[in-house]
């Protein structure tokens, strides 16, 4: 249920920042409220903290995606498409404020399903696996629902059914991964590499769709990389920068081994 709110709260969003006259790509901005909101939930709920330097990377992400979202351009539609006119200025201010709140609603209930899923296993014993699967069963069958209410009103397209069908798969397999990614990770970090979707997009419509990358893009992929590299190693490169030689035992010249304290501290937790 979770799932299916904040979509049909994100398509809204998009809806009347369109009817509104505003840069739709300013709101990737709002959505990445996520990544405070599973931190600081899950810091008072679970008591998990996070490092300082998964705190840099997370924050790494937030111009990432300003940046990202300043280079898209100018946001509305054509005036073929719609016609802005038809609204007062009073109107679209109004479409504003409900864009924006819908925009900050979305995150909401992506935090209540993290939560959820970090419970679920914890404290219910169910398998997160299992538990992307039914979620993804649940949708499949409301969407199902929707989509003969839109082929009732219009004609059926099998070129639609197709494109829809391969776009379901990697929605799917989507999911499902960031499902599994909150049983071992820590959350707001999680959601903060969840948040390089908006640099796939970009590089896939300047590769595909003839979308040249302008230069705050090239700030956001700058920033987003390095992000993900921080969050993903960056405590590890911390521990190897202050590790201290130790002498191994075995070692009959009395020089020091070339493994660090962490690492050797590591590799005998594993054995």
């Amino acid at each position: 249920m979770t799932s299916l709110a904040g979509l049909i709260l994100v398509a809204y969003c998009f809806k009347f920042a369109k009817m509104a006259g505003i840069n739709q790509g300013c709101l990737p901005c709002i959505f990445s409220m996520t990544i405070f909101y599973v931190s600081v939930l899950f810091y008072f709920k679970f008591g998990e903290k996070i490092s300082m330097m998964k705190i840099v990377g997370t924050l790494l992400m937030i111009p990432c995606i300003v940046f990202l979202s300043l280079g898209g351009g100018p946001g509305g539609e054509s005036s073929d498409e719609t016609s802005q006119d038809e609204y007062s200025d009073s109107q679209k201010q109004v479409f504003a404020v409900i864009s924006v709140i819908f925009a900050m609603s979305a995150p909401f209930f992506w935090t209540t399903k993290m939560l959820y899923l970090r419970k679920s296993e914890g404290e219910f014993g169910f398998n997160l696996f299992d538990i992307a699967i039914d979620a993804q069963i649940y949708m499949n069958i409301v969407a199902t629902g929707l989509y003969i209410a839109y082929i009732v009103q219009d004609e059926f397209k099998a070129s639609e059914l197709l494109e829809g069908s391969i776009v379901a798969i990697f929605f799917i397999l989507g999911d499902i991964f960031r499902s599994m990614a909150f049983r071992y990770g820590p959350g707001g970090p999680i959601n903060a590499l969840v948040g390089t979707q908006v640099i796939y997009q970009t590089l896939v419509n300047a590769l595909f769709f003839d979308q040249p990358l302008g230069a705050y893009q090239y700030y956001g992929i700058t920033a987003g990389v390095l992000a993900t590299i921080i969050i993903s190693t960056g405590d590890e490169m911390l521990d190897l920068c202050r590790a201290k030689p130790i002498k191994d035992s075995n070692a009959s010249d009395g020089k020091k081994s070339l493994l660090e304290e962490p690492l050797a501290n590591t590799l005998e937790t594993k054995q």
